[in-house]
């Protein structure tokens, strides 16, 4: 059984997809009043750096500070539109009880992710986390993962899973040489060849898996 269980963060331990897609309405509403939003425009936007999706999105204007606008907005949507998914107080208290490591890396800012623990009750459930400005390159890059590691002293990668919700998580997990772990629920599919070692339909279902499993 893995000693380290590695989250990220949107699409997996948070549900943030419409808080997603209203903040960037709105940031559309003020730079590209005249672009129409595709239904599921934003879908694929869960993932990579947020700076990577505003200078996409918004390619005439100054991508710094679009990022320090977009995080100002988000804050006030994450209050109304984000939520843990269900049973991630269950599955991350149980890693917990039974003496595994659990740590989330995510390309969230360091400012945003620890905002987002405080609000929704992460911050003593996530023993360490590797958010996307304390990397040279974020994910898919796996520096995250072996940051991780080091910081708690496991160097066989077969004790290592990260659970993710997109093909960002899978390359991820890829290309650390690790399992990947993904949550069935996400809207954002993986291609058919990849390996996936648990699917993850329940966090409920997968904390009592885990509660008889043996080392």
């Amino acid at each position: 059984m893995y000693k380290l269980f590695i989250f990220d963060l949107d699409g997996t331990l948070i549900d943030s997809d419409a808080m997603l897609k209203v903040s960037l309405l709105e940031m559309y509403a003020k730079y590209r009043p005249d672009f129409v939003v595709p239904e599921g425009h934003t879908i694929p936007f869960s993932g990579p750096p947020i700076a990577q999706t505003l200078a996409k999105e918004f390619p005439n204007e100054d991508t710094s500070k679009l990022a320090k606008e977009f995080l100002e907005i988000s804050k006030k949507n994450y209050v109304m539109y984000t939520t843990l998914f269900p049973g991630v107080e269950e599955i991350l208290s149980t890693l917990l009880s039974l003496g595994k490591y659990v740590g989330v890396v995510t390309n969230k800012s360091r400012t945003a992710t620890d905002y987002t623990f405080e609000l929704l009750g992460l911050t003593d459930l996530v023993q360490k986390s590797v958010c996307g400005n304390e990397v040279e390159v974020g994910k898919p890059d796996p520096s995250g993962i072996f940051k991780i590691m080091k910081e708690f002293g496991i160097d066989d990668k077969k004790d290592v899973i990260y659970i993710g919700d997109s093909e960002y998580d899978y390359l991820t997990a890829k290309n650390a040489g690790v399992d990947f772990g993904y949550v069935t629920w996400s809207p954002r599919k993986l291609e058919n060849a990849a390996r996936i070692a648990i699917k993850i339909g329940s966090y409920f279902d997968f904390a009592e898996k885990i509660k008889y499993e043996k080392d």
